[in-house]
């Protein structure tokens, strides 16, 4: 049963019941992390789905080969799916999330198609993730339309979240959607050293606030250690769960500016 105050009791007749998966409360640190960028390597996305599968969630990226079909694989296999909506960054096309990206200052029926064409090959309820979008995510205006359209797929939405002015709560508010946003992300690092150092702030604000979700890239400089620092947070008490398993988000909830933001362990400008 859900909780009838919860934003997410307004998409219960359109989500599958693999997005109402249910979790015992606790009062332990809830982590959610986001694997993104699956899908273009088939090799390395099944073994990334085998290894992980219950300790994270796995967006896959819209140039996939036959994401249709992918993302069915992924979901009959039981694992929770997003799927990434690139989104104009602020210094587009440097970089250029590629011919799906949404983008500013252009007719919402141009958006709007490029959002249909990859909800059309996605299941009815598997989650979207924004990807990039420091600059799409400032216009109320450009978002409102894609909300829409996602909510009316029967979706969910992810705020990555690249901007601290970022407008999709407020639009989710408007719209009655309940959405999610990244509070942490990793794309990049040149060491160990950094990528431990990421760790330990991910541990810090789930010890503050309670639940967060976390996006990394998953690529093997990353992923060799994330297994290991899984097993070892979890007997600290930190409880890994995908994206179904958090509490309802709260619309429009107040949470700590303490590593609040997309965070990349790199030197490269963020998305």
């Amino acid at each position: 049963p859900q909780d009838s105050s919860s934003p997410w009791t307004l998409l219960k007749t359109a989500l599958p019941s693999q997005f109402f998966d249910p979790m015992v409360k606790t009062e332990t640190p809830e982590i959610a992390i986001i694997l993104t960028g699956l899908g273009l390597n088939k090799e390395w996305t099944t073994q990334v789905l085998t290894t992980f599968k219950g300790k994270a969630t796995f967006a896959f990226s819209p140039y996939s080969a036959n994401l249709q079909g992918q993302v069915q694989e992924a979901t009959n296999l039981g694992n929770q799916v997003l799927v990434a909506l690139p989104m104009e960054p602020y210094a587009f096309p440097n970089p250029d999330p590629g011919p799906h990206t949404l983008l500013t200052g252009v007719k919402a029926e141009e958006n709007i198609f490029k959002t249909k064409d990859i909800l059309k090959r996605i299941p009815n309820g598997i989650g979207i993730i924004g990807d990039y979008g420091s600059r799409f995510t400032l216009s109320q205006a450009d978002l409102e339309p894609i909300l829409k359209e996602i909510q009316n797929h029967g979706s969910i939405f992810i705020d990555p979240y690249t901007t601290l002015y970022s407008q999709v709560q407020q639009t989710c508010k408007v719209l009655g959607m309940g959405c999610h946003q990244v509070n942490l992300t990793v794309t990049m690092a040149k060491s160990d050293d950094e990528v431990d150092n990421f760790f330990e702030k991910v541990i810090h604000n789930a010890k503050e606030n309670g639940t967060i979700i976390v996006s990394v890239a998953a690529i093997p400089a990353f992923t060799r250690h994330l297994l290991e620092w899984i097993r070892s947070s979890e007997k600290k008490g930190i409880n890994f769960v995908t994206i179904a398993q958090l509490k309802a988000p709260k619309l429009f909830k107040e949470t700590s500016t303490a590593y609040q933001g997309t965070e990349n362990v790199s030197k490269q400008d963020p998305h």
